[in-house]
């Protein structure tokens, strides 16, 4: 276990296992964010921000805003990615 400097005998948050590969696992799990922004899903679909922004003010792709911002949810994206019509 690792020991902070400042407190002698103080546990750490940080244990051998936040630091090793689980059983089965040769590394760390990436994890998928949920949400995207409007320049990852343009790259994702290797199109221009402008075209995925007018898609989704069309409804043509699924996506939100947030304040001016336009979001989109990883799962619908990759679902809508299988399967255009769905949109």
């Amino acid at each position: 276990m690792i020991e902070p400097k400042s407190q002698p005998g103080a546990k750490s948050l940080l244990t051998e296992a936040h630091l090793t590969p689980g059983v089965g696992q040769s590394k760390p799990v990436k994890l998928t964010p949920r949400v995207m922004d409007l320049n990852q899903v343009a790259d994702l679909l290797d199109a221009h921000p402008k075209t995925v922004r007018l898609m989704a003010q069309a409804g043509r792709i699924p996506g939100f805003r947030v304040g001016r911002l336009w979001r989109f949810s990883t799962t619908r994206i990759h679902e809508w990615i299988d399967n255009p019509q769905a949109a």
